[in-house]
């Protein structure tokens, strides 16, 4: 297959063999015999075609649970805008081995990415409605609501992604499309050439609190795929003198506050409040980037690998750009942690007298 892919005619550069085989491990696709009732069959997503590399080796990853089979139990979508790099594509699994990985498991789409996340999740949600809710057994009948935060990644509400892999240039506008598309637990993974494109949308997860959680970012060089790849540590982290001023014009804020007796709560200072809110979340954070200690590497690409996990979806009215120190988010804490540091924030400020009563 190596030389196979190499070798070939290409219109666009190829995912070399050896960095494609570490995207696909990344992914860690287990193929049952057969297809999940409540699940559907494993469904993983290429956005962004391309020459073909990545697609031939899902295919062989994928390829135990389609052959000779009118119901998948696997199914990789392959989506490409471009219809000459689409078409190539094709042609390239196809000539491979006389077509032995294409076959009802493999499905192309001359399409735009944003445009078949949003078709298929209206599809998802019309079969969602069809489900039957659960009814309780007491006389105060009670149904059970699967939550708005994930209700559509439980595995019980159609047929939903269980890996993706992004070959794109931005992918921030399609990661709300993406999380309501994937299963709980799901890989991201996103190919980029610039580290910069990786810090971008690192930093627009933790800005927004989207329920994606950063695992690892990979550095690889020409063709040393998995075996040579260096790790990065790319992260919002929080410049500790900007931190210590802060809280220090805090808390003299707090005291002269409550030396005058000042109590009012105006909508004014409100929006004040919010503004302050939103520049001390832009101006505590810095993003790192910079490669972990380890072999050294010239050339390729970068690779983050993100993970889905629970939490409410984005709303701008909980004050999404709220800094929260990343020591303390773990897993579905992240829906809630920072409404509650906001919280206590603001007891602290309106009540300072309170702290400084004697335990009874």
């Amino acid at each position: 297959m190596e030389e196979y892919i190499v070798l070939s005619s290409r219109i666009v550069t190829p995912i070399y063999p050896a960095d494609a085989s570490a995207i696909v491990q990344s992914l860690d696709l287990h193929v049952s015999a057969e297809v999940d009732p409540e699940e559907g069959p494993l469904e993983v997503l290429e956005a962004g075609t391309g020459h073909g590399s990545l697609t031939l080796h899902l295919a062989r990853a994928l390829h135990t649970g389609h052959p000779s089979k009118e119901k998948p139990v696997s199914i990789l979508h392959s989506v490409e805008k471009d219809k000459k790099v689409h078409e190539a594509a094709m042609k390239l699994l196809k000539g491979f081995r006389r077509g032995i990985y294409d076959g009802p498991g493999v499905k192309f789409y001359n399409d735009d990415v944003e445009s078949w996340l949003r078709a298929r999740l209206l599809d998802i949600e019309a079969s969602s409605s069809e489900v039957p809710s659960i009814q309780g057994t007491s006389e105060e009948s009670t149904t059970l609501e699967i939550p708005s935060t994930d209700k559509l990644a439980t595995g019980t509400k159609g047929s939903l992604l269980s890996a993706c892999v992004l070959d794109l240039p931005e992918i921030r506008p399609l990661l709300p499309l993406l999380q309501d598309n994937m299963h709980l637990g799901a890989i991201l993974g996103y190919w980029a050439p610039s580290i910069t494109q990786i810090s971008a949308v690192v930093e627009h997860v933790k800005s927004n609190r989207l329920p994606f959680l950063v695992e690892k970012v990979l550095e690889f060089g020409n063709g040393v795929g998995g075996a040579g790849a260096r790790v990065w540590d790319v992260r919002p982290a929080l410049v500790r003198s900007r931190v210590k001023a802060n809280k220090s014009h805090k808390s003299a804020s707090s005291q002269r506050s409550s030396e005058d007796g000042e109590t009012e709560t105006t909508a004014n200072e409100d929006a004040v409040a919010k503004e302050d809110q939103t520049k001390r979340a832009t101006t505590e954070w810095e993003m790192v980037c910079r490669p972990k200690t380890g072999e050294r590497t010239v050339g390729g690409g970068f690779y983050l690998i993100m993970r889905r996990i629970g939490r409410q979806k984005y709303d701008e009215s909980q004050g999404a750009n709220e800094a929260i120190p990343s020591g303390e988010v773990r897993g579905n804490e992240v829906s809630t942690l920072g409404r509650s540091e906001s919280t206590a924030e603001i007891n602290e400020t309106r009540e300072p007298s309170q702290k400084d009563e004697p335990s009874l």
